[in-house]
């Protein structure tokens, strides 16, 4: 797909690797919905660029909320053609024996909530737009990609939580492309490359993490989506930044 002119949902989009990805998507051309719940980042953004981008308080777990944010999108700029699956909450770090059950259970919950079924909700409400699109020469109608990250092929101490979702949405990247090629839907998965060393207190404890030797910046994942969209051959895989 030529990005230019396209419209793109950023999910996690106000920091980060959502950041850097809804700036690298403007700079080509393209329109962008922010979607986050960090609202003044995600405003000061959006009013940035105009009326070229827009942002959308929304919460992944929320179906609600994905639903109106996406109308918004499709009222405001007249389609949803593309989706990155951009935010990944902080890792947990290494479990405290003296942490209680009911809290480190809640903490996985809202890991594994966000991470993979924040996932699943947003894709499965975009699809539902994107097969209404008018499809390309290439027959294309849209794109999706979704983050996993290395934790899911490595897996370090305190990434029990985060590997197990991110994992999930790695695998769950073919089916789905199978599922959604009879609409013209690509879907694939990028897989960056912990950033700098993560030091994560839980109940007085400290924990570091040890980054890989060669990180993934915001602005090789930006580029990288960017050349997803942008190769109509590309569907159906995972593609680690590492």
């Amino acid at each position: 797909m030529q990005v230019k002119g396209l419209t793109a949902v950023v999910t996690g989009g106000a920091t980060g690797l959502g950041k850097a990805t809804v700036k690298a998507f403007l700079e080509a051309g393209a329109n962008v919905a922010i979607l986050d719940i960090n609202d003044e980042a995600g405003l000061e953004l959006a009013q940035r660029y105009g009326q070229k981008a827009i942002f959308q308080h929304a919460d992944v777990t929320d179906e609600k909320s994905i639903d109106a944010a996406l109308d918004e999108a499709q009222k405001v700029f007249g389609c949803v053609n593309v989706v990155v699956n951009a935010g990944c909450p902080s890792l947990a770090a290494a479990n405290d024996e003296n942490e209680s059950f009911k809290k480190l259970s809640s903490r996985y919950h809202k890991i594994l909530e966000t991470n993979l079924m924040g996932t699943f909700n947003i894709l499965q409400v975009a699809a539902k737009k994107m097969k209404c699109n008018q499809r390309n020469s290439s027959g294309e109608s849209g794109v999706i990609i979704n983050t996993a990250c290395v934790a899911e092929s490595e897996g370090k101490i305190g990434q029990d939580a985060c590997r197990a979702s991110k994992d999930a949405v790695a695998r769950m990247g073919l089916p789905l492309a199978k599922e959604f090629d009879a609409y013209g839907i690509r879907v694939n998965t990028i897989e960056p490359a912990s950033g700098d060393s993560i030091r994560l207190g839980l109940n007085g404890m400290a924990e570091i993490i040890p980054a890989s030797k060669r990180t993934t910046s915001p602005k090789a994942f930006a580029e990288k989506a960017l050349s997803v969209v942008e190769d109509s051959y590309l569907n159906a895989k995972t593609i680690s930044l590492n």
